[in-house]
């Protein structure tokens, strides 16, 4: 390759001082020469600014007022000072492989009309290496990549595939400055959701691009934003709804309708489950919202959720 693009590698993070060294290192161990990384520190109150220190001047620290948990703060205050022609991100507890940021570059650069391009990734935690790579889990984009290893999506078909199987994460991702154009940054409003919400918007305008190699590995522990399912969900539905609203094809409005009504249902329930009835009871009829006039079943679905609420709620069920 004759030009070699900067690429700038943001990381946000927050208490972050055990696992930063290691995101750290996998980025400075890169196979691709031209490279910014850039740090934003979310107000931490462990080392984690300390241990950023250490790699100065290789590495650029930032510190901003706390986000309050909403991860889309840090990187948009990344996006703000970074220079790089293209962009990508590593949250502060994950790791790249060696040959991430060389692979999405030479994508990229051999397909101009691609506006954001996702490599594979493989989870881990303290219990070990999960058997199965994220893309595995996808079974419409995996049945895909056993005959074309690396694809391009047009727009329609990748936000449909993008509702229906979220192949991506910040942390496998890079995108072309440009895209910023049409997608400025990411959500503040949402704790999480605000990822997805990044990418459905840049996919809607630009092809996306996808590379079957596991070229991250994401630290799953318990102090993942993710572990709440009831807080989980509630950012699932405001950042589907707030997509929703400004979809302009139909197809697309019917998978997320769909998506929603789960997400509702799975409310009630889980809200049942603490004996919170009445809330229960609304986000039960906040799912059949999406049952008419034509999706019998999920009035049935909605139905048994009220029977299995009542269940609960007169002690016949746990």
């Amino acid at each position: 390759m004759t030009h070699r693009p900067l690429v700038s590698v943001i990381i946000p993070a927050y208490n972050a001082e055990h696992y930063i060294d290691e995101a750290l290192h996998s980025i400075l161990s890169q196979t691709y020469p031209n490279i910014e990384i850039i740090v934003i520190n979310d107000k931490s109150s462990d080392r984690t600014e300390e241990r950023v220190a250490s790699y100065l001047p290789q590495v650029t620290c930032l510190t901003q007022n706390s986000s309050g948990g909403y991860p889309g703060s840090p990187r948009n205050t990344g996006l703000t000072h970074c220079k790089g022609e293209l962009i990508c991100f590593l949250d502060a507890d994950d790791m790249m492989r060696p040959a991430r940021v060389e692979t999405q570059v030479n994508f990229l650069v051999e397909h101009p009309q691609v506006g954001v391009v996702f490599t594979d990734y493989r989870n881990f935690s303290n219990s070990g290496v999960f058997e199965e790579t994220h893309f595995q889990t996808c079974p419409n984009l995996w049945q895909r990549l056993k005959s074309h290893p690396r694809l391009v999506l047009e727009s329609i078909e990748a936000t449909s595939l993008l509702i229906q199987e979220n192949f991506g994460l910040p942390s496998s991702m890079m995108i072309r400055r440009e895209v910023l154009d049409v997608a400025p940054g990411f959500s503040t409003a949402f704790q999480i959701g605000e990822d997805f919400h990044f990418y459905y918007r840049i996919a809607r305008r630009f092809s996306v691009g996808i590379i079957n190699q596991v070229e991250t590995d994401r630290r799953l522990h318990e102090n993942n934003i993710t572990g709440d399912p009831i807080k989980m969900l509630h950012n699932y539905i405001a950042s589907r709804s707030d997509l929703r609203t400004s979809e302009p094809n139909r197809d697309n409005i019917k998978i997320l309708d769909g998506l929603l009504y789960r997400c509702e249902i799975n409310l009630a329930r889980a809200y049942a489950n603490q004996r919170q009835f009445s809330r229960s009871f609304l986000y039960n009829l906040r799912a059949l919202r999406y049952a008419f006039p034509y999706r019998l079943d999920r009035v049935a679905g909605g139905l048994r959720t009220l029977v299995r609420m009542g269940m609960i709620a007169a002690h016949l069920k746990n």
